[in-house]
């Protein structure tokens, strides 16, 4: 994924509801992947202002030590695995359960993007993340004198 503006679709000529409601069904990206993947990328909020891209990404149920985030070749990729085990035992009954939770996005950075001050936090299962803009240096003009 890059980090672009988004751009609402234009012009969608009003139609039934139910039409609507195999367009939207369809237009999804998730509705072609299998089942157990449908709801493993969580949502992300991307902002931007003039110093720097702001991203707040849902990872509910993560913890701090559960999510990794790196920058390579200007892509940064977020990551999170969780494996859950509960075992109980009663009489002559025994129930294991466990669960695994894997997520894994990716993010094409902009090349104004100073990927050596990038900082993370994590709290109340938001990661947030900000990609401070490089400085621009100013293009000094001079006078040139004619001969």
């Amino acid at each position: 994924m890059t980090l672009v503006k988004f751009n609402q679709k234009a012009g969608r000529p009003s139609s039934p509801v139910f039409s609507n409601l195999f367009q939207d069904l369809f237009d999804n990206d998730n509705f072609f992947r299998p089942f157990p993947e449908r709801n493993s990328l969580p949502a992300v909020n991307i902002s931007e202002n003039n110093e720097n891209y702001h991203l707040e990404l849902s990872a509910a149920g993560f913890s701090k030590n559960e999510v990794e985030l790196t920058v390579e070749d200007n892509t940064l990729t977020i990551t999170g695995k969780r494996e859950e085990r509960h075992e109980e035992s009663e009489r002559k009954f025994s129930r294991k359960e466990f669960s695994f939770q894997n997520f894994k996005r990716s993010f094409s950075l902009p090349e104004n993007v100073n990927q050596d001050s990038i900082k993370a936090s994590f709290e109340n299962g938001i990661l947030t993340i900000e990609l401070p803009k490089k400085i621009e240096e100013q293009k000094q003009s001079r006078k040139i004198e004619l001969v």
